[in-house]
């Protein structure tokens, strides 16, 4: 394998497949443009619908490709294909991703408990498993005990069911039967309408056990859940303590995760209190996610990543 420190770094790109398929190749034409800045050289390698993994125009052969791979990102969303099980019987880091930032399997809920555990504010929630018996009933119970709207979404974080709010008793019921459906458990929380705030959190980085560069707001209307198209702005204006507060509280949520890669940390501002809403162990490198809009703040760009975690990993 190329030696990081030399900076002679290569890395697989898969994009496509069959769960995001659009969003994955704009993604991962946003990458190449990352590595471009950087001098990283990297393999173009496309998944299609039935996931067989094309290079050049015929099949690829994988194990000649991660062989002179230090890395790969994977922006299809999918994690069990015949590459993904190769390249972990290869010992390949899958960079940005999940593994790469946690020890740990955390589901959204699983998270929000380790943060309970360590005295973070996180919004009250609630689970309905897909193999429920008696689902009326537990919804009954959510709809008893909640305000609306609500926030509904898939257990495991996915850009393929983005998230609902919910005002009505049958639409969540057909909301999350529909996500059943598809396999998925529910999480279930109140939802606020409050200035929003992500911090990219990057552990072992310009010196720091956890650096955060400029944070950044989404501009988001009343009853309105970000997303990928929702408008951004770096958070300038405002006193350094307030920064200071939604900053280490970022911090304090990577510390007691545990984590090990970049992540993304959302925050809202509820009556003067600042709460953890949204742990993202899989940042979008996507140009215009929040994540890349807050690294690129502070004159950081995925390619100083990429080579930062090589180099501290290897």
């Amino acid at each position: 394998m190329i030696g990081a420190e030399n900076k002679n770094i290569h890395i697989t790109v898969f994009r496509g497949g069959s769960l995001n398929h659009g969003e994955s190749v704009q993604e991962g034409k946003d990458i190449f443009s990352h590595l471009k800045k950087h001098n990283i050289t990297f393999s173009d390698v496309y998944v299609d619908e039935e996931g067989n993994a094309i290079k050049d125009g015929v099949r690829a052969d994988m194990h000649h490709t991660f062989s002179n791979s230090d890395g790969y990102i994977d922006t299809t969303g999918h994690n069990n294909l015949e590459h993904n099980k190769l390249a972990k019987k290869m010992g390949l880091q899958k960079l940005f991703s999940e593994d790469m930032s946690a020890s740990l399997s955390l589901d959204r809920e699983n998270i929000y408990r380790v943060l309970r555990q360590n005295n973070i504010s996180v919004p009250d929630t609630f689970v309905v498993r897909k193999d429920n018996k008696d689902l009326i009933k537990e919804l009954k119970k959510v709809w008893e005990i909640f305000h609306t709207p609500l926030l509904v979404r898939v257990l495991v974080d996915t850009v393929t069911f983005p998230a609902r709010l919910i005002r009505g008793f049958n639409e969540l019921v057909k909301t999350v039967s529909d996500f059943h459906n598809e396999g998925h458990d529910v999480h279930i929380l109140n939802y606020k309408s409050a200035p929003t705030y992500s911090v990219a959190v990057i552990p072992k980085y310009r010196g720091e056990e956890f650096y955060t560069p400029i944070i950044v707001q989404t501009l988001l209307s009343k009853y309105e859940v970000p997303n990928r198209n929702s408008p951004l702005k770096l958070l300038t204006n405002v006193n350094s303590k307030k920064k200071n507060e939604i900053s280490n509280l970022a911090k304090s949520t990577a510390e007691a995760l545990s984590v090990k890669g970049p992540v993304c940390v959302d925050i809202i501002d509820q009556n003067g209190k600042h709460i953890v809403v949204n742990v993202n162990l899989k940042p979008s490198l996507n140009f215009n996610s929040r994540f890349v809009k807050g690294i690129e703040s502070t004159g950081v760009n995925v390619g100083h990543l990429i080579e930062n975690f090589l180099i501290t990993n290897n």
